[in-house]
């Protein structure tokens, strides 16, 4: 018979060598990301590799990013206990639970019902009460909601939105991965007398987000 794996001490291990090793200092995110279950957000057969250092397809053209790409750029937003986030494309449900460890309230967007079917239930799994999944546009992301004090983006994409910037809050901290060719780089933008400015922090290995990718330059 063979034995279940240890997640918990698997868990533990992967803050020691993927996200203290990492340039992740904050306390906070360390025991954020030592709180979720990372296993629950990925199919039963990947869950063996659910502490690897390797980002997993969670389903539907989503993806659990590696966990020290998640944990760099919750270090770099330095979430709060009193703000609201924003996950755009969270459907995964990986890091809108970890923000859900760090923020009051996490709203998860995302398109097409079997995403919100699978961040629904992943997310109520892991406990995560304060998150909640709803349909929309990804370009429009959610004004309903906003402002919010921390917007996040599940996966790479060629630009960003203009209406993700215009949903912060002042003081408020967009993290998005832009890809630019080959090269991958989280980004946080934040915002100051109602205008954004960004600063690139960390390069990622994030699956791109198929909605937002690149479109290739027509040649004669």
């Amino acid at each position: 018979m063979t034995a279940s794996p240890d997640f918990p001490s698997q868990r533990a291990l992967m803050i020691e060598a993927q996200v203290r090793t990492n340039d992740v200092p904050n306390r906070r995110v360390q025991q954020a990301l030592g709180a979720v279950p990372r296993e629950l957000f990925m199919p039963k057969p990947m869950r063996s590799f659910a502490y690897a250092e390797l980002e997993i397809e969670a389903g539907h053209g989503r993806w659990v990013w590696r966990p020290r790409d998640v944990a760099k750029l919750l270090n770099a937003l330095d979430p709060q206990a009193n703000e609201v986030a924003l996950v755009i494309a969270g459907g995964a449900g990986y890091s809108a639970a970890a923000l859900a460890q760090l923020c009051e309230t996490v709203i998860v967007l995302d398109a097409g019902a079997e995403r919100i079917t699978l961040a629904t239930r992943t997310l109520s799994e892991a406990g995560a009460d304060n998150a909640v999944a709803v349909a929309g546009d990804l370009m429009a992301g959610r004004p309903a909601d906003g402002p919010y004090g921390v917007i996040w983006v599940d996966g790479a994409v060629a630009e960003v939105a203009p209406a993700w910037l215009d949903q912060l809050a002042e003081g408020g901290r967009l993290g998005v991965i832009v890809r630019e060719g080959s090269v991958a780089r989280a980004r946080v933008y934040t915002k100051a007398r109602g205008a954004a400015s960004a600063r690139n922090v960390f390069e990622a290995t994030v699956p791109q987000l198929t909605e937002f990718a690149a479109v290739p330059a027509f040649r004669f």
